[in-house]
């Protein structure tokens, strides 16, 4: 009689690297370039309960790195997050998320909004909850709740300091099966809310923006949102005199983009437009963002990856003490990754990244260059 088989949920997953990486503007100054050579240790831990109906994470992120010509800038980067996701019926679920970051180094988020940051330390504070319900079998109805908070040690003489960020807000969304164009397609309306409250700014944010989501064809899918966006400003005048203004504003917002699902590569190309409080910014900015994301897989070892981002992001304060915000923001980063094992990884990389600030009138550029090798051990699956 063959034997019981038995699968328990528990997991435990741990990660262990080191990335090299060149850098010809550490502190990315547009008239005085200093170039340093990085060492980072990698080490992560992910303990999880999986069934069919939980999935539950407690996850922890250590990138400790050393600048062989800088070291007053070492540190270690800390990221602790903790997951939870149930499904209560077959037409419910839910998920709740919390996040404690300490970091000095941030240049993943260019990528992600194109703010470019100082090596300064920040610590985050991050909540998130997010619910789906279906009401029929074509119909769903969408919930996603945000908080977080950034805080930043620096020097008090610095001129801008006033960058301490908290913000919350959500998004209430119907998704909706549509008999049209003989292809999946969906119809999407979705009503958001966002509070950027800095020290001497808060901005609420309003949208709502009706669109669809179709399969054109097998390999190709289109999505389109649009409608009109409202925001309500107050902020506090610094000079001459120490005063409140307030300012209201109409506009539109929304995204347009197409995705390809092939075989073998996968790519999506996408235009939006957003109000948008970014950390390491003195205001909510309205912010435009062109982005191509690339992924190919040559063989079952190789794989490569390209990411393309523009960025153009336009903030106004009447403020002699606190810069307007004119930038313009592209970010290229190509990378090839070749598994030797299951568990064994390398990773290249090449980081670009270009900003022209219209307000300074100065262009400001860096290459970086990475390799990064990493072992994950699943010691319990």
């Amino acid at each position: 009689m063959p034997c019981r088989g038995v699968a328990d949920p528990a997991q435990l997953k741990l990660s262990f690297g080191v990335r090299q990486e060149y850098n010809d503007n550490i502190f990315f100054d547009a008239t005085d370039k200093e170039s340093d050579f990085i060492t980072t240790g990698i080490f992560g831990v992910d303990l999880g309960y999986d069934t069919e109906r939980l999935q539950a994470h407690a996850i922890g992120h250590w990138e400790g790195y050393t600048y062989a010509d800088n070291s007053d800038l070492d540190d270690v980067d800390q990221d602790y997050r903790i997951t939870l996701d149930y499904r209560f019926t077959p037409r419910l679920k839910g998920g709740l998320s919390g996040a404690y970051i300490r970091d000095f180094r941030r240049d993943r988020e260019t990528e992600s909004t194109g703010v470019v940051l100082e090596n300064e330390e920040r610590t985050r504070y991050e909540v998130e909850t997010s619910w789906e319900y279906l009401l029929s079998e074509i119909t769903a109805l969408n919930l996603f709740v945000t908080y977080w908070d950034d805080a930043y040690k620096r020097d008090p003489t610095f001129r801008e300091e006033y960058r301490d960020l908290q913000t919350y807000g959500g998004n209430i969304g119907l998704t909706h099966a549509l008999r049209v164009f003989h292809r999946p397609t969906y119809g999407r309306v979705n009503f958001g809310y966002y509070n950027y409250n800095y020290k001497f700014n808060e901005t609420d944010y309003y949208y709502l923006n009706i669109g669809f989501s179709s399969e054109i064809n097998e390999t190709y899918t289109l999505l389109l949102d649009v409608g009109p966006r409202y925001t309500d400003n107050t902020y506090v005048v610094t000079a001459p005199a120490l005063a409140k203004e307030t300012s209201r504003d109409w506009g539109g917002s929304g995204r347009l983009s197409l995705a390809y699902a092939g075989e073998k590569t996968n790519w999506e190309a996408a235009l939006s437009r957003e109000i948008t409080a970014s950390s390491g910014q003195n205001q909510a900015v309205e912010l435009t963002e062109a982005s191509f994301d690339w992924r190919h897989w040559f063989t079952w070892e190789w794989r490569g990856l390209l990411s393309l981002r523009y960025f153009n992001r336009d903030g106004e304060r009447n403020d002699p003490l606190l810069d307007d915000i004119d930038k313009d923001t592209f970010v290229a980063n190509p990378r090839l990754l070749y598994r030797f094992t299951q568990d064994w990884s390398l990773r290249g990389s090449y980081y670009y990244t270009w900003q022209k600030d219209h307000e300074e009138d100065t262009t400001t550029e860096r290459n970086q260059m990475m390799i990064e090798l990493v072992y994950n051990w699943p010691v319990l699956e």
